[in-house]
């Protein structure tokens, strides 16, 4: 019986220390980056809800490369990687 209590304990500690480098590596990860939502996006644009919205619909394909990027989550959930709303920013033509 103590073994296997041994055993589970250093079957725990070594799932302890993975748990430690997967939390690190997330950390790091794109999804750690700052969210936006509408609204937020909008101020940070200094622009009104409708015009985020805008900038989202379907574009013709003459049109393309435009769009403000975005994720969705389900079918109503729209959200905004603040670094990729500045990258879009920035390489946007005047």
């Amino acid at each position: 019986m103590e073994e296997i209590l041994k055993a589970l304990l250093k079957e725990l500690q070594e799932l302890k220390k993975e748990l430690g480098f997967l939390q690190n590596a997330f950390s790091n990860s794109k999804e750690a980056e700052e969210i936006l939502s509408v609204e937020q996006a909008a101020e940070l644009l200094h622009l009104s809800k409708s015009a985020i919205y805008n900038l989202i619909a379907p574009r013709t394909h003459s049109e393309e490369g435009n769009t403000l990027p975005f994720h969705k989550k389900g079918h109503k959930t729209i959200y905004f990687l603040k670094s990729e709303v500045i990258a879009w920013v920035r390489q946007k033509p005047e």
